[in-house]
């Protein structure tokens, strides 16, 4: 789903005004930390480490990837909108 279109619902939707890029980021936020974690143990399946290391790297791409891609990049779409 696009970032456009995901707004274009939510913006259209009987949500109250103050609350709707609230529930836009958040949004954001949960889809990219649940692609970078499927992603993560998809890697662990298919390489068969479930060690230590696999799970610090697990929990730091899947935080990264929230922050950086969820969390900005929805601040910054709606800052140009």
């Amino acid at each position: 789903m696009k970032m456009t279109s995901m707004w274009y619902a939510i913006n259209h939707s009987d949500i109250e005004k103050s609350m709707k890029q609230v529930i836009f980021v958040g949004i954001n936020i949960l889809l990219w930390t649940a692609i970078a974690f499927i992603v993560c143990v998809a890697g662990g399946v298919i390489g068969g480490s479930f060690n230590e290391k696999w799970r610090f790297m697990t929990f730091l791409i899947t935080g990264y990837s929230a922050v950086i891609m969820g969390f900005f990049r929805s601040v910054f779409y709606l800052l140009r909108k």
